[in-house]
């Protein structure tokens, strides 16, 4: 049991922080109602456990794969970022359908390429590891798992109680303009990161 309260804990305190992941689960919450972001919200949840499900199975095997394509993930989160915040910025037709597996594979991919998700779990995994104590991996993966999604269900509902005082005031191109302008703000920062820290190598 303790094993599945450390990963909860983990998880939460991992998926609290406000980013990109969160931003793009909360304007569809706003945009399209609660039920439309929750695909979002499971596929950040999978994509967290998945980690998890590989991070448990083979931890040096994993902070290998990690260290040696640290600078290809990041690359492809920064790209995959700045993508989408031009896709958002750029999506003004309030009438278009947003399919709940496009919301699902789009932030499922982004938490993929995500190297601050890869390297927290990871470590967590390893400092866990680390004395030898056997860790029970159903119950770690039911923890990240439900951490990582009452987090994200905390932006499908806020974002639903925006949407619902702005019924009937809601302006969709300039949320989306504003939506796509944070994510390429987001892609740039990381980006300007990832650039320093070349740098100094």
């Amino acid at each position: 049991m303790q094993d599945f309260q450390r990963s909860l804990v983990f998880s939460i305190v991992l998926s609290i922080s406000f980013g990109p992941i969160a931003l793009i689960i909360l304007r569809q919450s706003i945009l399209h109602g609660r039920l439309s972001a929750i695909p979002g919200a499971l596929g950040a949840a999978l994509a967290d456990a998945l980690y998890s499900a590989v991070a448990l199975a083979g931890v040096a095997l994993v902070k290998a794969f990690v260290l040696r394509h640290l600078d290809l993930l990041t690359i492809a989160s920064i790209v995959y970022l700045f993508y989408l915040g031009v896709r958002v910025s750029v999506y003004s037709d309030p009438d278009m359908n947003h399919s709940r597996q496009s919301g699902f594979l789009s932030v499922f991919a982004l938490t993929l390429t995500n190297p601050l998700t890869i390297v927290a779990i990871t470590s967590f995994v390893i400092a866990n590891h680390s004395d030898g104590v056997t860790i029970n991996v159903p119950l770690s993966l039911t923890g990240f798992f439900i951490g990582s999604f009452a987090c994200q269900m905390l932006y499908v509902l806020g974002g639903d109680v925006v949407g619902r005082a702005l019924r009937g005031r809601k302006n969709i191109r300039a949320l989306n303009w504003l939506s796509g302008l944070c994510l390429i703000v987001f892609s740039l920062w990381k980006l300007q990161e990832f650039l320093r820290a070349e740098e100094f190598m």
